[in-house]
């Protein structure tokens, strides 16, 4: 086994500690940049697995933030306890899990090798006091040549995803910045007979839709079932509000709802579930925990949808880090 693959395996289910390098840093706009991932052994993750152009749609990663002054990337022992074994220690020695979106997989060519490199999409932002997370500070200084590492599947399983489009013709997803890089990959991949509105609320400043963050040809082609609504909040404008009113205006419905005790709860340790299909209309929501529940229940509650034709992901929590 090579020292950059650190499989573990439970039930059915294998998943690995890859590491990688830093081969391409590409600033997108003033809130995005890219960063691309490459290493030998990434052709055991799971993405490189399909043929054609290794499509990820929502497909993610637990990327190891290491903790400041570390050069080398982190290290975990996968084991049955693995997880509280590194949550024990304290975040400046272990440093922070993180996840990410991989918004492309793909065979690159290093000194006339073909090496199996990721592209990772991170959202540069501060919380209320200035400050960045973890992972938007580790994107704003890292360098090409630095190492990380990540928790990812193996192939031959499938990716950690939560898309379920199965047989429905018309899709609505809905979005914030940090689940933007996901939107786009799906989108990139969507069926021509599929009809489509995607929502994706932005930070102040992102007025105009960098292309290389987007790189979806299909946005270009002028297809009459696929409509993208770019939402730039206002400097000090609610996060989620336009992503609300825009879904509202979309589905007919006024804002008169009624209580749902099934809804999650926002401080539920994983808001986080897949559609089980077999309607007609499949409804994506990704972003802050909170946005995700209200977009919800528009959708269940004043709109009527089928619960089981949504899939939706909390992927961070305002005020409250990821463990």
């Amino acid at each position: 086994m090579s020292s950059n693959r650190r499989v573990y395996t439970t039930g059915t289910t294998q998943f690995a500690l890859f590491t990688a390098t830093v081969t391409r840093v590409q600033r997108l706009s003033e809130h995005f940049v890219r960063i691309t991932l490459a290493d030998e052994f990434l052709d055991d993750y799971s993405a490189f697995q399909y043929h054609g152009n290794n499509a990820t749609l929502d497909g993610y990663i637990k990327l190891l933030i290491p903790p400041p002054g570390q050069s080398e990337p982190v290290v975990i022992g996968l084991n049955d306890s693995w997880r509280e074994e590194w949550l024990s220690a304290p975040e400046h020695e272990r440093g922070w899990m993180r996840t990410y979106t991989v918004r492309a997989a793909r065979w690159g060519i290093d000194q006339h090798k073909n090496i199996p490199e990721i592209d990772i999409d991170f959202v540069l932002h501060q919380d209320e006091a200035g400050s960045m997370g973890p992972g938007s500070a580790w994107a704003t200084n890292t360098q090409v040549g630095d190492r990380i590492s990540f928790l990812g599947p193996c192939k031959p399983a499938s990716l950690w995803a939560s898309w379920n489009l199965q047989d429905a013709t018309r899709v609505l997803i809905c979005a914030d910045e940090t689940a933007a890089p996901a939107a786009f990959s799906i989108i990139r991949e969507l069926p021509p007979q599929v009809a489509l509105d995607a929502l994706i609320e932005v930070p102040a400043g992102e007025g105009e839709l960098p292309q290389e963050l987007a790189d979806c040809p299909v946005l270009n082609q002028g297809r009459e079932n696929l409509t993208l609504h770019w939402m730039p909040r206002a400097q000090h404008g609610e996060r989620g509000q336009l992503l609300e009113k825009t879904l509202r205006a979309i589905l007919g419905v006024n804002g008169a709802s009624v209580a749902d005790e099934d809804a999650p709860a926002v401080d539920e340790p994983y808001l986080w579930q897949v559609a089980e299909g077999g309607s007609d209309t499949y409804i994506f929501i990704a972003g802050e925990a909170g946005v995700v529940r209200n977009l919800r229940r528009i959708c269940v509650n004043e709109a009527g949808i089928d619960k089981k034709s949504i899939s939706f992901m909390g992927y961070w929590r305002a005020g409250r880090a990821e463990s």
